[in-house]
């Protein structure tokens, strides 16, 4: 890969003015190399606070460089302007020849990137479901003891807490898909980690969503994750015991898929763009504030309809999204 971008844009800056200088003498025009290079210079700068040159492995690079130089080369040796000019386009084209490899690499890295996460969560519910099963024989032979030999309400004490342990458990896969199911499972151990009271009411399974799994793990997720962050900033402000709670219910056509949660005061100009602008967020750091742009993009995507609204520290996002699934939905 290219460890230096910078030396990167110069070099095509160095190869554009060259190659441009070539052109132009030949059409008998006198312009100095400095302006020229002056000009490539500006303009690459400009490209590269937009294009990322990092992502090409080295020995793909060297070759497309090799290429570049040779076609260099030959327009220096080439007396004709219209070859002058077609070396022009061939050192162009190979530019963005780079640039779709580029950007080829990145997305496929961002996709590995996003299953290796999806995979970490699969393992994580696995482990628990197999670690329930595996205590599973060791709770009813304590069970059988105790109705022996304490009498019912021991056991029955021992079993309701037994029973919650499972629900816990079953609230997060119950009806869902593996990668939403990971999800749920994954914010619900954090909301327990955190303190934090949070509650899955679904008439139907998030899973039923008419989107594409991974749109409904990155609406659901931003959505939790964010309202975890808000609740815990406010219970440890308030010392008190935060609440979350989201809810799905199909009415008339539309899914109805509302996160209400805890929340400290919101400045007004950062709530009236929270959901259309990235980096709006009330909290600090460079990746904060793109979650809600996320939801909002997802909620277009599908054509729905997003509102919140804030109300005496409380903080609700409301979303409608159309039963019917769109199959041209990329």
């Amino acid at each position: 890969m290219i460890k230096n971008t910078h030396f990167y844009w110069l070099i095509v800056a160095i190869y554009s003015t060259i190659h441009s200088k070539i052109i132009m003498e030949h059409l008998e025009l006198t312009v100095p190399s400095y302006p020229l290079f002056l000009f490539f210079s500006t303009v690459c700068f400009v490209f590269s606070k937009y294009i990322n040159s990092a992502a090409v492995p080295a020995k793909i690079n060297a070759l497309l460089w090799l290429i570049q130089s040779l076609v260099l080369l030959i327009n220096i040796q080439s007396v004709f302007i219209y070859w002058n000019s077609l070396y022009l386009v061939i050192f162009l084209l190979i530019e963005v020849v780079r640039f779709m490899v580029d950007g080829r690499i990145i997305t496929l890295k961002q996709q590995i990137e996003y299953y290796e996460d999806e995979m970490k969560q699969y393992n994580e519910l696995f482990q628990s479901i197999r670690s329930e099963r595996h205590d599973f024989l060791k709770h009813i032979s304590a069970v059988h003891f105790m109705l022996e030999k304490e009498g019912s309400s021991n056991a029955k004490t021992y079993l309701d807490e037994l029973v919650e342990g499972y629900e816990e458990t079953n609230l997060s896969i119950k009806g869902e898909n593996g990668a939403v199911a990971s999800i749920l499972h994954r914010v619900h151990k954090q909301a327990i980690l955190g303190d934090i009271e949070l509650k899955y009411d679904f008439d139907v399974p998030l899973s039923t969503l008419p989107m594409k799994e991974k749109d409904i793990v990155s609406l659901v997720g931003n959505l939790l994750f964010n309202s975890l962050e808000a609740t815990q900033e406010w219970g440890q402000k308030h010392k008190k015991k935060p609440s979350i709670t989201i809810r799905l219910s199909k009415r008339s056509g539309l899914y109805l898929l509302t996160c209400k949660n805890d929340c400290l005061p919101i400045p007004a100009t950062i709530l009236d763009s929270m959901f259309k602008k990235f980096g709006q967020s009330t909290k600090t750091g460079k990746e904060r504030g793109y979650g809600t742009k996320i939801i909002q993009t997802i909620v277009n995507k599908y054509h729905g309809y997003l509102d919140y609204t804030y109300k005496e520290e409380s903080f609700t996002v409301k979303l409608k999204i159309p039963v019917i699934k769109n199959s041209k939905v990329d």
